[in-house]
């Protein structure tokens, strides 16, 4: 009768180990989520300010408001 519960403690000690690992390779892969988001983001964010300073570029013939659009974008 003790073997049999020193097996079924050692079962549950694996199976709480095996639960411990599987938890924290699920945060690890959250926080890889986290970051590739965040990079995503920032270069999007960078790409869609960049097409504002071509466009006003483009469109915008006053040389003041141009200089005033690319300084007001550079903050």
């Amino acid at each position: 009768m003790n073997e049999e519960r020193n097996w079924s403690d050692i079962s549950k000690d694996i199976t709480n180990v095996a639960n411990k690992i599987k938890s924290r390779i699920d945060e690890e892969d959250l926080v890889d989520d986290l970051k590739d988001t965040f990079k995503s983001t920032i270069e999007k964010t960078s790409q869609l300010i960049n097409n504002i300073i071509q466009t006003v570029e483009t469109t915008v013939s006053d040389e003041a408001i141009k200089k005033k659009q690319k300084t007001f974008l550079a903050k």
